[in-house]
């Protein structure tokens, strides 16, 4: 029906202890997949591909499920509970892109950030942005939930896009 469907593949061990196995579910639900959100160990832990690099993991993944076109994931590198450094890539089947990385020193709450990560990816897409321009606006939309409390991203796309502008964040507006 020409609708574009994403999926988030990102793997939680504690979720899969109720019945099914995750090998039963997530190919099925990859197959009618057009946008995946997962890294190489998200890939191989819900599908079984594995690869030697995140490009290489998403050639064999849209090898595999021929609807899939794009894959995004982040990348969180924890210094502490309290300090992380993020950034984002995406391949789109051709090349790998990268975002920008951001050095996050006070985090709130990491509750929800990968939900606001894929709902900036959505958003950008649905607002004509290319897949780098949407990749920079899920990072940015991730990073700012890191800020918020609880699981619900408070904050507006004109805030997102003024971080990705770096435009005055962090300063007073008068």
């Amino acid at each position: 029906m020409g609708v574009t469907v994403s999926g988030d593949v990102n793997y939680r061990r504690n979720l899969w202890q109720y019945g099914k196995k995750v090998e039963d579910i997530m190919p099925g639900l990859v197959k009618g997949t057009n946008v995946v959100v997962g890294g190489s160990g998200d890939i191989e832990n819900c599908t079984g591909i594995k690869g030697d690099s995140f490009s290489d993991s998403c050639e064999k993944l849209m090898k595999e499920f021929k609807s899939v076109k794009k894959v995004f994931a982040t990348k969180r590198e924890s210094i502490s509970a309290s300090r992380n450094k993020i950034s984002g890539k995406v391949f789109d089947g051709k090349e790998v892109m990268k975002s920008k990385e951001y050095d996050l020193t006070h985090i709130v709450d990491r509750v929800g950030t990968g939900d606001a990560f894929m709902a900036g990816i959505i958003y950008g897409s649905l607002n004509g942005m290319s897949d780098h321009e949407s990749l920079e606006f899920g990072v940015a939309a991730g990073v700012l939930k890191h800020s918020v409390e609880e699981d619900v991203n408070l904050v507006t796309a004109k805030e997102v896009e003024a971080l990705v502008k770096d435009e005055n964040v962090g300063k007073l507006m008068r």
